[in-house]
């Protein structure tokens, strides 16, 4: 137990690599304190400090992305090409959705407090994808969502907003429950809370510690699963919406992709397997559910609910095929598939947050008729990402699309592809 937390001094290469965590943590506490003045030119400066320490994050970042691998504090947090491409996307996501906010902040009746609870969010994504201990992953992955259920309900005089946020605290608890649930019996099984540790240790566990260690695996996926597809699109801002919709699905699919390529054995996730079998099925009713019943919505934001379930589906069909192996062709395909779905959803939410709320109202489709007429460019480019997240050719939501599908194909996982297309 002593040899989990084995706490010693932090050297120089520790804090290069910790950098961009401690950054946009400072950047958030000067957010907080710059909150307590309502001044709209105060938001402005919130911007600026957020947007400098989004630059400096990202140049930390790209000052180490062509190093070796580095783990601190014996792989509480480790660091690599993997984590690093993930975490400069993340922060530029989180820079370009709080200068969008910025022009309505009056209108959502939001305070200056977004930015640091923006910043928090980001912190707690960067540190759930760079690490391989599940203690830490759990306390990053609480810093997340409890800065998502105040961002969510951060609308001052929305009681759908307070609603949302209410429902996906409920849901979120319990999902936290499973997770903590899945990673005791997945110590239980293994002593250890290390993914490097857990995976020597698989091949050694008896029969009846396997089945103690695939229990455990289930719960995990099942409360990541539901962080990937499960938002509250209908009482969240468009901004909100839009960063739960990409920078989240990120990061707990960075995670899960972590999570099946460290611990990828034959006998836990290869073919026939029950872990195989439940990702396959999972992947299947994502794809269908995502797909059919998203194609009988009327409301805006119930089709985008949808359709991310649908997208989670294809980031599994891609796992599936992905097989252990981080340098195949399914780890390409995830990445360019989940940088696709970040620009056409960020675009489509992006377009939707210039429309006027009383033009669209309860966002209804029927609102959106005649919107040519009033704003053609918005219409256009918001009609272009539409189609880029429904995947038609020949937008980049095709390409992303096209790439799981012929992966999927090639590791002749064909029912997936068929279903797919």
């Amino acid at each position: 137990m002593n040899s989990m937390f084995n706490i010693q001094s932090l050297s120089w290469e520790d804090w290069q690599h910790l950098m961009p965590m401690v950054i946009l943590t400072c950047s958030g506490l000067i957010s907080l304190l710059l909150a307590t003045v309502s001044k709209r030119s105060i938001h402005k400066l919130n911007l600026v400090v957020f947007a400098v320490s989004c630059s400096a994050s990202i140049f930390c970042l790209l000052a180490t992305i062509s190093q070796d691998s580095y783990s601190v504090q014996n792989g509480i947090f480790y660091f690599d090409t993997f984590s690093n491409i993930f975490s400069i996307i993340l922060i530029t996501l989180g820079c370009f959705i709080s200068t969008i906010e910025l022009a309505k902040m009056k209108e959502d009746s939001i305070g200056g407090e977004f930015f640091a609870l923006i910043a928090f969010a980001l912190v707690g994504m960067i540190g759930l994808i760079s690490s391989l201990d599940f203690t830490m992953i759990f306390i990053c992955l609480e810093l997340t969502t409890l800065a998502t259920y105040t961002l969510i309900a951060i609308r001052q005089f929305s009681k759908e907003s307070a609603e949302s946020s209410l429902k996906y605290f409920i849901l979120g608890s319990v999902m936290s429950a499973v997770l903590l649930m899945g990673i005791s019996f997945i110590f239980g099984a293994t002593g250890s809370f290390n993914l490097l540790e857990i995976r020597n240790s698989i091949s050694d566990a008896k029969s009846g510690h396997h089945l103690i260690l695939l229990f455990g695996l289930l719960l995990i996926y099942i409360a990541m699963l539901f962080k990937v597809g499960a938002f509250p699109f209908s009482g969240a801002s468009n901004t909100v919406s839009a960063f739960m919709v990409t920078a989240i699905k990120i990061a707990a699919s960075a995670l899960i992709i972590r999570i099946s390529i460290m611990l990828w054995t034959p006998h836990i996730f290869g073919v026939g397997t029950k872990m195989y079998q439940l990702l396959y099925m999972v992947a299947l009713m994502s794809l269908a559910l995502g797909a059919f019943v998203g194609l009988r919505q009327h409301n805006l934001k119930r089709i985008f609910a949808y359709s991310s379930i649908a997208h989670t589906g294809f980031i599994l069909m891609a796992l599936i095929c992905l097989k252990g192996d981080p340098n195949s062709d399914s780890m390409s395909a995830i990445i360019a598939y989940l940088f696709f779905y970040v620009i056409a959803a960020f675009g489509a939410f992006t377009f939707l947050h210039l429309v006027k709320s009383d033009i669209l109202k309860n966002y209804d489709l029927e609102n959106l008729n005649g919107l040519y007429q009033r704003s053609p460019v918005v219409a256009i480019c918001l009609t272009v990402f539409l189609l880029s997240m429904a995947g038609i050719p020949p937008t980049i939501g095709f390409f992303g699309k096209y790439y799981v599908i012929l992966t999927a194909i090639k590791s002749g996982e064909l029912t997936l592809a068929i279903i797919g297309i």
